[in-house]
């Protein structure tokens, strides 16, 4: 009697194993579709920007303290292993942007802190901006 109990178990197991696995595979027809309302192409007019802010990867190098795009703030969070301070997108128009941050120094180096001022470029063309900042070195991508 018990191995006919086992048995029939295992049966539907192996049945509802196999019931699990069609309806897998049929999910357009088993699960609910939720419609995507977002944008399908690119936004006309405005290109993205990506930024992102390090410290100075050297020892005793520079430290990014504070950071602005086009006049608004960017946060920075405490430097991780790699030295990342944080970043920000943008979506933004084709146009000249001031990017503005500012570094400080350890030891004995004066002026304490500078205030570094740079013009970003975007094009029309542009179909991405990546800029990385390194201490006090700027990369555009």
């Amino acid at each position: 009697m018990a191995q006919k109990i086992l048995y029939l178990v295992l049966l539907l197991g192996a049945a509802l194993f196999g019931v699990g696995v069609v309806l897998f595979f049929q999910h357009q027809v088993c699960f609910a579709q939720t419609p995507y309302y977002g944008p399908t192409s690119p936004v006309e007019g405005v290109i993205p920007v990506q930024i992102q802010f390090f410290d100075d990867p050297e020892l005793g190098g520079v430290k990014i303290e504070e950071a602005s795009f086009n006049g608004q703030t960017i946060p920075l969070k405490p430097s991780g292993v790699r030295g990342f301070r944080g970043g920000g997108s943008f979506k933004q128009a084709p146009g000249r942007y001031d990017l503005i941050w500012t570094v400080s120094r350890e030891g004995k180096a004066w002026p304490r802190t500078i205030q570094h001022k740079e013009k970003v470029s975007v094009k029309q063309n542009d179909v991405w901006i990546q800029v990385a900042i390194h201490g006090e070195k700027l990369t555009v991508l």
